[in-house]
């Protein structure tokens, strides 16, 4: 896996209406992931010292090997500097094994594995 996509990622302050806070990590320039699922109401995200509401909100597809809950948040494009795709360290998936098997050159991004829904990916 590149250094790239499991950089050290900054985290968020993820605030939902009912006041409860969680944490959540910066993926793309318009999504944070939370480790959570049944989300719903207006949710903020701190950015920078500026609160950020929530546009959609997506719940992991159940991706084999991925079992924690998680939660991408949409926010308008370009609301974090991320280049790319951004895998946090504790959420990166296992390495695997060559297998030997050819492609033919076609990739998908992690997290449309995972919100197959997201923005960016349908």
């Amino acid at each position: 896996m590149s250094e790239q996509l499991t950089q050290q990622a900054s985290t968020y302050r993820v605030t939902l209406e009912n006041g409860m806070t969680l944490v959540g990590w910066p993926i793309r320039a318009d999504h944070v992931v939370v480790q959570a699922s049944g989300l719903t109401g207006p949710i903020t995200v701190r950015i920078d010292g500026q609160d950020i509401e929530v546009t959609n909100v997506y719940e992991s597809a159940g991706v084999e090997d991925f079992s924690m809950p998680v939660t991408a948040l949409e926010l308008p494009e370009g609301s974090i500097d991320v280049p790319g795709e951004i895998i946090p360290p504790h959420m990166a998936p296992q390495e695997q094994a060559d297998d030997g098997s050819q492609t033919m050159g076609a990739r998908t991004f992690f997290w449309c594995l995972v919100f197959p829904r997201m923005r960016g990916c349908r």
